[in-house]
């Protein structure tokens, strides 16, 4: 059985805000989970970072109104570098050059 964990936390202080554990993470208990957690608080919130996963964005967007939404730049940079290692079977260039190629555009 599979148990799936739906998280928010402050990355000022690392503090978790909510946390609920799910059997499933379709949009509709998503929902219901944020929907939990805005009935619990007295704040607004008013973004989040998360990836681009589907279910997840739609559920905020109904839950929490005018939620402004930016993407994790870590999943960015991961499938960047998934990207890179096929490009250099294809090529055969050398490491040196995906390691230069990854170093100029991790910095933005």
């Amino acid at each position: 059985m599979r148990t799936y964990t739906a998280v928010i936390v402050d990355p000022k202080n690392h503090l978790v805000w909510h946390i609920d554990y799910l059997d499933h993470v379709d949009e509709e208990t998503l929902h219901l989970s944020f929907e939990d957690f805005l009935k619990r608080i007295s704040f607004k919130v008013l973004g989040v970072v998360k990836d681009k996963w589907q279910a997840a964005t739609n559920a905020l967007k109904k839950v929490f109104h005018k939620l402004w939404i930016g993407y994790c730049h870590s999943h960015c940079l991961k499938k960047f570098r998934e990207a890179l290692t096929e490009y250099q079977k294809e090529t055969t260039c050398s490491q040196a050059e995906i390691t230069q190629s990854y170093k100029k555009f991790k910095v933005f």
